[in-house]
């Protein structure tokens, strides 16, 4: 039905107008014809059936389109335009070029069908130009050696291989990204030249890759770092309360909060560009990458200052988020013929401490009413649940001992969380259960991440009715019973290990592993050993066909 209605917009249009419906590529290759397809202007591309339909709802009055108060929504028809046909043919023509078929053609051809038009683009793709030899040529020898030891190794410019534009260009930003990572804070993209020269070869060319030095003709400089400046700025001017700034010996950073509310140390572990070292792009990249993953700025800016010959001063310029938030949200349940909510609510302070640590208090409340029950609606509650959770998270491993926690592969975390949970279920069931743990998380690479919880502390109180409880015995599910009708304490340890997590959401194919280790109860009966607790069990015979122990304590 949609595509009926977008098909009837023709009759909108003016006679000289022609609706496009179909726009085809032909002739080309299929490993490139999805991308040469990319270049087709999207001025002359078939419409959405969907958002056309809906723009002519809004747009059209007595048969015609209108040409004033014309409402923003859905999707204006595409309407055939030779000048964009014509500069689309060019482009695919010109992408064919950089894929090495340096022959190519590409002339479009318009079907016309009463007032609609379809658009072919028919490509003569020619033979494709191979590589015959390359040669490279870099001015500096320093930059020279970066090349060939870096970056040819790994180039995908290849003798015998098809002409590939899009090699050189990732040669060319293989060949920057190393410069940058060398400390050639001044190196640019444009110091790499390429010629290609087909004259009198039979499809083949040759490559000439020249790095040229500076504009002054002199050597390229590798930088280092002077001074570092590190500002956290008020996110509004009425906010700023100090613009005097301090020097901190140990970390060689010029300092200065504008909030009077963070401090330096924690938020310099992540400031990798430092004094006395060698410029770097990556330390720039990973900076950035970190100070945003501490979750308390919403800006941050690292700017540069030259000084001397080779001399860069360093600036960073954080703006912190709103140090608290309130989120509120709910939902409305129903099944099997109860119906109920839940309402929830979490508070963030995002800078606890003055490091960017964040404290979440977390709340909810649920209830399920069963209308089936008699009296009134607090007679017809069928269960009650309330949670209350608080999650203290540092952006860096707190331990009683030394531990070189750098973050170049993501930041680590400590976190303290702590819940209780309460929940009654009418006339059968009711529980507490509370437990607190303490975890460490950490990268080895960035497809490698580890998570150690050291500690975790369980407490739980279940307690079923005592009617409901002899029921369940009488049909034989004295497990169920033992299981749940208890008071319970654990001291436990996990341990979990993640391989290519951050794989999961491509698509590429990749191996994925995760394991775990849960260590619970042990530690509590080896501490119960070496201190030689009482032990009491008590023994009773039950009614389901055999004797088992009910509790046993210590």
């Amino acid at each position: 039905m949609l595509i009926v209605a977008s098909c009837r917009s023709a009759k909108y249009l003016d006679d000289h107008q022609y609706l496009v419906t179909d726009v085809d590529v032909n002739g080309v290759d299929p490993e490139l014809k999805e991308a040469a397809g990319l270049y087709i202007a999207n001025e002359i591309r078939p419409n959405s059936p969907l958002y056309l339909t809906i723009y002519n709802i809004f747009n059209t009055r007595d048969g015609r389109y209108k040409t004033e108060k014309i409402k923003n929504v859905g999707e204006a028809p595409r309407i055939l335009d030779s000048a964009v046909v014509e500069l689309s043919a060019n482009q695919i023509e010109r992408f064919l070029q950089t894929k090495g078929f340096f022959n190519a053609k590409v002339q479009p051809q318009i079907e016309f069908n009463k007032k609609k038009a379809k658009i072919d683009f028919n490509a003569n793709m020619g033979n494709p130009y191979m590589v015959r030899n390359i040669d490279r040529r870099v001015e500096d020898p320093q930059v020279d050696s970066i090349y060939h030891e870096k970056v040819v190794p790994i180039s995908a410019l290849k003798s015998g291989k098809r002409y590939d534009a899009a090699d050189l260009y990732l040669e060319r930003e293989r060949l920057y990204t190393q410069m940058r990572e060398s400390g050639y804070y001044d190196y640019l993209r444009q110091y790499m030249r390429t010629g290609v020269d087909t004259i009198g070869l039979q499809n083949q060319a040759d490559l000439l890759v020249q790095v040229s030095n500076r504009e002054d003709s002199t050597k390229h400089k590798i930088y280092y770092i002077d001074s570092v400046y590190f500002t956290v700025e008020a996110a509004e001017p009425e906010l700023k309360k100090n613009s005097q700034g301090r020097y901190d010996t140990l970390t060689k950073i010029h300092y200065t909060d504008q909030t009077d509310k963070f401090k330096l140390r924690p938020l310099a572990r992540y400031a990798f560009l430092r004094s006395g070292h060698k410029f770097n792009s990556r330390n720039e990249e990973l900076a950035y990458d970190r100070l945003y993953e501490m979750n308390g700025f919403r800006s941050v800016k690292i700017n540069y200052q030259t000084k001397d010959s080779n001399k860069l001063d360093v600036f960073y310029n954080v703006v912190p988020r709103s140090a608290m938030s309130n989120q509120i949200e709910g939902e409305f349940t129903f099944s099997s013929g109860m119906s109920g909510f839940n309402v929830g609510n979490t508070f963030s302070h995002r800078n606890v401490f003055g490091g960017s640590e964040t404290i979440e208090v977390k709340m909810r409340y649920g209830v399920l009413f069963d209308s089936r029950l008699p009296g009134n609606l607090t007679d017809k509650i069928f269960n009650n649940d309330f949670q209350v959770g608080v999650n203290l998270s540092f952006p860096r491993l707190l331990t009683p001992f030394r531990v070189r926690s750098v973050g170049i592969y993501g930041l680590p975390r400590t976190t303290f969380s702590s819940s209780l949970q309460l929940f009654f279920q009418d006339q059968t069931y009711a529980n507490r259960y509370w437990i607190n743990s303490l975890n460490y998380t950490w990268y080895e690479a960035v497809n490698k991440i580890h998570s150690l919880t050291p500690v975790v502390i369980e407490y739980r109180h279940g307690q079923l009715n005592e009617q409901f409880k002899q029921s369940l015995i009488d049909q034989g599910y004295g497990l169920y019973v033992r299981s749940n009708d208890r008071k319970y304490f654990g001291l436990g340890a996990q341990y979990a290990y993640t391989y290519n997590s951050t794989k999961l959401t491509s698509k590429e194919n990749f191996s994925y592993f995760r394991g775990a280790l849960d260590v619970s109860g042990n530690l509590l009966g080896l501490l119960g050993n070496v201190m030689k607790f009482k032990t009491k069990c008590r023994w009773r015979k039950a009614d389901f066909r055999s004797t088992v122990p009910s509790i046993c304590q210590r």
